[in-house]
């Protein structure tokens, strides 16, 4: 049995959610050859989307240049619509079926992961952020002014917050919905 490692796995989703995302803003009728050079020419910006949907690490994207030059030859009409159960089941086989198999085939033997190993946002580097560091020092004065346990907040606090005037902050509020 030939195993998949998990990074073309992450790949593979990031590239089905990204032809999906090109389709779904493709125009019915007309203006479908200015749509798909605008999107090709702001492809960064494209791809920022969809990592901010679907909360992807940017690790995951493929090479920018190299991907928007092979957008060219294709009608993003042909592509396939977005199928969440089988995005679904390729989570399922990241979180759990992979892990599981590397488990059984090389044991950790009680070494316990280093701080590296834990940090999900060691990749990440300043434009990858929803909000500007300028920002986060407000954030963080409401954050404490709520008397957080243990870096967590009640669901009362939260509450409060949600039905204050700062939540309606556009970035604040989408990460209070979700």
């Amino acid at each position: 049995m030939k195993l998949i490692p998990k990074k073309p796995l992450r790949l593979v989703k990031v590239h089905c959610l990204l032809l999906a995302h090109f389709k779904k803003k493709m125009p019915t009728f007309f203006g479908k050859d200015a749509k798909k050079e605008e999107m090709i020419k702001n492809l960064l910006n494209e791809y920022r989307e969809v990592k901010r949907l679907y909360k992807l690490p940017p690790g995951d994207f493929p090479d920018i240049n190299k991907f928007g030059t092979q957008l060219k030859d294709h009608d993003f009409d042909s592509f396939p619509r977005l199928n969440m159960s089988m995005i679904q089941k390729i989570d399922d086989v990241l979180s759990h079926d992979i892990p599981l198999l590397m488990q059984k085939i090389s044991p950790s033997h009680g070494i316990p992961p280093t701080e590296a190993d834990l940090n999900p946002f060691a990749e990440l580097g300043p434009d990858d952020w929803l909000i500007r560091e300028d920002e986060k020092a407000e954030y963080d004065r409401v954050f404490l002014s709520l008397n957080p346990v243990n870096g967590k907040l009640s669901g009362a606090a939260c509450k409060q917050v949600r039905n204050s005037d700062f939540a309606h902050e556009p970035n604040l509020i989408s990460i209070l919905l979700r």
